[in-house]
């Protein structure tokens, strides 16, 4: 192949995303989080979840399942759960760009 020349069924152009290439993926995450300070523990457990709904636009779910706070005699109960709509802008070989913006509820103790 000489130097312009492409081979044939094959474009790519920097800054869209490709039908084969996808960032956005289903993704199931249990998470804890454990923090000591001076002589008070605090700790967070929840699931995330990832639900694309096409190769573009996916939401992202933020579930705590429990959360205790130091200096709130030790109470342990259901976080703020979260969601977080996903915009993919652009994708190239090296960077993937996108909008979130995230909405809370007060659905927590």
């Amino acid at each position: 192949m000489g130097v312009g020349s492409q081979r044939r069924g094959r474009r790519s152009t920097p800054g869209l995303v490709e039908r084969r290439r996808r960032v956005f993926y289903r993704l199931f995450l249990f998470t804890f989080n454990w923090a000591h300070q001076d002589s008070n523990d605090g700790y967070v457990g929840g699931l995330t979840a990832y639900t694309p709904l096409n190769k573009r636009f996916q939401f992202r779910f933020d579930i705590p399942f429990f959360v205790s706070q130091p200096g709130f005699e030790r109470e342990t109960g259901f976080g703020d759960f979260q969601v977080t709509p996903r915009f993919l802008l652009s994708e190239t070989q090296n960077f993937t760009q996108s909008l979130d913006l995230t909405f809370r509820t007060p659905t927590g103790e």
